[in-house]
């Protein structure tokens, strides 16, 4: 969290030298590595939770991974490092370093964008079973993977069109780059990781189900 909301300071103050390929990726990297960490250990905690919520807090770990893997995969440093495989030559055999490195990428973009799209799409069916039990948490959580679905379009698009896609949208718009983890792939994990705190103090008495509901559909709509 701490060096998430770092990050969204440099982001909302518009020092955005964290995220220029001329600076180190540490911090990005630090943030990423830590969240999925995070994720790992709470997934593997799910069945302290109530028996009703494990799914979704099974679902919320993974999302938490998804989005920490667009976090590196957007940024400039994630292109830069790819640049000595770039498919320069027509005649490349199939089992070239760059073929599997491309094509090992690519599988993992299919994978996460997949997943991230599915849990999206169950935090629905969430909100569908919590109506009747609290409407508030059932309007935050409808609210809120809404706005999350808004996440998965550029996944989708780089799953349809792959690498050179994004080549493409980073030689037209040069900051696009820059613009994609600063100011939407990392608030929005951030965001994601307070809401899922907030659901823990929930589960504990400390917020009620006004407070969690109300407080994360702010939360998002801020976002």
């Amino acid at each position: 969290m701490i060096s998430g909301l770092c990050l969204i300071f440099h982001s909302i103050t518009g020092n955005l030298k964290p995220y220029r390929k001329s600076s180190s990726p540490l911090i990005l990297i630090l943030y990423s590595v830590s969240t999925v960490l995070n994720a790992v250990a709470g997934f593997q905690l799910t069945d302290k939770a109530w028996v009703e919520t494990r799914d979704v807090f099974k679902q919320c770990a993974v999302l938490q991974v998804c989005l920490s893997y667009f976090v590196v995969r957007f940024s400039c440093h994630f292109s830069e490092a790819l640049l000595p495989w770039s498919d320069s030559t027509p005649d490349l055999t199939i089992g070239s370093t760059n073929k599997v490195t491309f094509f090992l990428v690519r599988v993992l973009d299919i994978i996460f964008s997949l997943s991230s799209v599915l849990c999206v799409l169950l935090f629905q069916r969430v909100a569908y079973h919590q109506w009747c039990k609290s409407k508030s948490i059932s309007l935050g959580v409808s609210i809120g993977s809404m706005a999350l679905m808004l996440l998965t379009v550029y996944p989708i698009q780089l799953v349809m069109f792959g690498h050179e896609w994004w080549n493409c949208i980073q030689d037209r718009y040069l900051a696009q780059n820059i613009a994609m983890t600063a100011f939407i792939y990392v608030p929005a994990a951030v965001t994601f990781s307070l809401i899922l705190f907030s659901a823990t103090l929930y589960q504990r008495g400390i917020l009620s189900d006004t407070e969690f509901g109300s407080g994360s559909a702010l939360v998002v709509i801020i976002c």
